[in-house]
């Protein structure tokens, strides 16, 4: 067993508050279209931190001070943050999935990528490239839990196929973000597999 950093405990209390984002579309910008504006107007946002965060020398040493003890150091060379692929995500899924089932991946990608990470730090079983299979696990268990809990209505063969696709989204590792990958695969296999099941 290891232990779990504060820069990486940091890093996953703000991802759960990621859940924002879908209750913000089930209660506030219930409307696709107030969503997709909301969602927009965010990403515009954060590429306009991420910009004067690389070229503002005033907004580089507010993150330095305030955010760079939970940044990686891949972000804190000049890479895009994590809450700007959240967000670029979110857009992505909204714009291709319908409810509930955008809804539900994006819960997914708020506890079941924070839970992989934890349980893959604290018990590293079976590493897969730089992610775990005992991590992987918790995403699977987490994501079923969280689908049952919500019960946003989905047959438990879609849900099956939406948290086995938002776990190897979780799992394998490629040069897109999971931050948007996640969500998207889950959003569009649960929307695809409730056509064909």
């Amino acid at each position: 067993m290891f232990e779990i950093g504060i820069k990486e405990i940091s890093r996953k209390a703000i991802h759960i508050l990621n859940i924002i984002i879908p209750l913000s579309h089930i209660y506030i910008f219930t409307n696709k279209i107030d969503m997709i504006i909301f969602l927009s107007a965010m990403v515009i946002f954060c590429f306009f931190i991420e910009i004067s965060r690389n070229q503002n020398s005033f907004i580089s040493k507010i993150f330095e001070k305030y955010l760079s003890f939970m940044m990686r150091s891949f972000e804190k060379q000049g890479s895009l943050t994590g809450s700007t692929w959240v967000f670029a995500g979110a857009l992505i899924t909204i714009v291709l999935v319908p409810k509930p089932f955008c809804l539900l991946a994006l819960f997914f990608l708020a506890f079941g990528d924070t839970v992989a990470a934890l349980v893959g730090i604290k018990f590293p079983f079976i590493k897969i490239g730089n992610k775990t299979l005992s991590g992987s696990f918790a995403c699977f268990v987490m994501c079923l839990f969280v689908a049952l809990i919500l019960n946003f209505d989905i047959s438990l063969k879609v849900i099956l196929i939406g948290a086995f696709t938002a776990t190897i989204a979780e799992l394998i590792s490629i040069k897109i973000n999971d931050n948007i990958l996640i969500p998207v695969l889950s959003g569009c296999s649960m929307y695809l597999g409730n056509i064909l099941v």
